[in-house]
């Protein structure tokens, strides 16, 4: 990804990668700008099978959603940590 901009704010480049593997797909990528890092893995190339996606954060710069507070005041906010998502699916047999 490159010439970004959210809110009329130039943003670094960042990057996300797709592949395949063992059947099912992996992304990863970075997006500098926000301090964003993701994976994300499933077991095959469908949605209702088994995936898990973990996201880090590190100093994401919350302000660039909302820059202003009601009175015009300048916002700086910003986040650190990680999250992980994952759905496993029930055997069906």
């Amino acid at each position: 990804m490159h010439d970004l901009r959210y809110n009329q704010i130039d943003l670094k480049d960042g990057e996300l990668r797709f592949d395949t593997e063992g059947g099912g797909l992996v992304l990863n990528g970075e997006v500098p700008f926000a301090g964003v890092s993701i994976l994300g893995k499933t077991q095959s190339l469908y949605i209702t099978d088994n995936y898990s996606v973990d996201v880090g954060l590190k100093k994401f710069p919350g302000h660039i959603f909302y820059p202003k507070s009601r009175t015009g005041e300048d916002i700086r906010v910003s986040s650190t940590g990680e999250v992980h998502q994952a759905q496993y699916a029930q055997n069906q047999n």
